[in-house]
């Protein structure tokens, strides 16, 4: 079983690591992610095309990574791959796998946890608990025996991953070929583009994204383009079209756009039902809107006598995805007031209210001078977020600002009042009726008749 290399939280020091023969970056990958991928030196290539290497031969790849950057000034503590080929082809022998020599990335301080050889799959996974590098080495070096004429792709997993303290860093990755066979496979090759709704120069949250594989080449066309986006969806273009567009969608009807990193793979068959992928990393940014909202509003208590000190609790939450009142971007702080009908009774300010960040407020009413029996209006307002400019409201949902309750206090003394009287009219009518009932019993029985 593959060891799960994510969890591991180490903190090591960042090192420089000795410079290697490594592979070219190619042309698609973003600068400024790390590159792992196959290297074989003899070929100064990703691409081992021999047809000299007949059943029984050996040659040597390596897996590279190159400009690791250091995360916190901590360099990467663990790495893991897989490695796949096909086994009717190629071999690796028992012996074939060297990731902790001194000649690796870690230079000999590498803890080999869930390394294995398993019919047409390498698995790698080191730690270490030295000194940490950073920028360029090799992660391992691995010996191939040829035992058929064929083709085969050197493919890296989608658990390809480099952790630095426990964090697993973004990366491409490039992979290998191996041909023996005289004929020449396709080379899946694909680029990208969106359509940048918002202008900001990256892919958000429900943009389409076009794929586009026509640098494929090589191999007997026409080619079957299949192409797994990493969100659950997947396609095959059997009309040898290369072009294909795609917004990342999540959840159980794949019908909500999505956001994070996804890993697409394009894979090429051609003719000869040769293939090879290519795999790139699109990574879609969530979508950003601005949203303060009065979450909560209450009275406590809720019907107060004349006189009663009544607390106002009340809160606002940032349901948007922006640091509203972001001082680092001179944006005014966050407004809050309270107001009795149209007078202001408290104003707040906060700086810097993160995303989701709740904000809990109170404030202590007298009831002294408010009108008894009648509602008064309690109301709780926060500034929409606006363009500094043009002063237009940015929030895409207004209805939030703001919250109101009702004020009533108890017109107790009035009721009290009211209660005395009824209750002395009774109770007159009471000795009335007693007073009557007794004249008539000491009447005698001559003044009866």
């Amino acid at each position: 079983m593959k060891t799960k290399a994510f969890t591991i939280l180490l903190l090591a020091l960042v090192v420089l690591s000795p410079m290697m023969v490594l592979s070219p970056r190619p042309v698609s990958a973003t600068l400024s992610k790390p590159l792992v991928g196959v290297w074989a030196p003899d070929y100064h290539s990703a691409n081992i095309t021999d047809n000299g290497l007949a059943a029984g031969a050996t040659f040597k790849i390596q897996i590279n990574v190159t400009d690791v950057p250091s995360t916190n000034n901590i360099g990467i503590n663990t790495y893991q791959f897989t490695l796949s080929f096909n086994s009717a082809f190629l071999v690796v022998p028992a012996n074939g796998v060297d990731s902790t020599s001194a000649s690796t990335f870690f230079s000999g301080t590498g803890s080999d946890i869930g390394s294995g050889i398993q019919g047409g799959s390498v698995n790698v996974v080191v730690f270490t608990v030295q000194d940490s590098y950073t920028g360029t080495g090799v992660l391992a070096f691995i010996t191939f025996k040829v035992i058929a004429t064929g083709f085969s792709t050197l493919t890296l997993g989608l658990d390809t991953a480099l952790v630095s303290s426990g964090t697993s860093l973004p990366l491409d990755v490039q992979n290998g070929v191996f041909n023996n066979s005289g004929i020449l496979p396709p080379i899946a090759s694909f680029t990208y583009t969106w359509t940048d709704t918002d202008r900001d120069g990256k892919i958000t949250q429900g943009e389409k994204v076009n794929f586009n594989a026509s640098l494929t080449r090589g191999g007997a066309p026409p080619y079957i383009f299949s192409w797994d986006f990493g969100d659950g969806s997947s396609t095959i273009n059997l009309n040898n079209n290369p072009i294909i567009s795609h917004v990342f969608n999540s959840g159980a009807s794949g019908k909500f756009p999505s956001f994070g990193n996804f890993t697409v793979i394009l894979t090429v068959t051609d003719q000869n039902q040769f293939s090879s992928s290519m795999i790139q990393y699109v990574f879609v940014n969530e979508f950003q809107f601005h949203d303060l909202a009065v979450q909560t509003l209450a009275l406590k208590p809720e019907r107060p006598n004349p006189g009663d000190t009544v607390q106002i609790v009340y809160s606002i939450r940032n349901n948007g995805t922006y640091t509203e009142g972001d001082t680092s971007r001179n944006q005014p702080p966050v407004k809050v007031t309270l107001y009795l009908e149209d007078t202001i009774l408290q104003t707040n300010t906060f700086p810097d209210v993160e995303k989701e960040k709740i904000i809990a407020l109170e404030f202590d009413l007298s009831t002294s001078g408010i009108t008894q029996g009648i509602p008064t209006r309690i109301r709780v307002s926060v500034d929409p977020v606006r363009n500094q400019t043009t002063g237009q409201i940015l929030e895409t949902n207004t209805e939030n600002n703001d919250r109101t309750v009702y004020l009533a206090v108890s017109n107790q003394v009035q009721y009290s009042l009211l209660s005395f009287a009824l209750g002395g009219g009774i109770l007159v009518a009471l000795v009335g009726v007693s007073a009557y009932a007794l004249k008539r019993r000491m009447k005698s029985p001559e003044e009866e008749e």
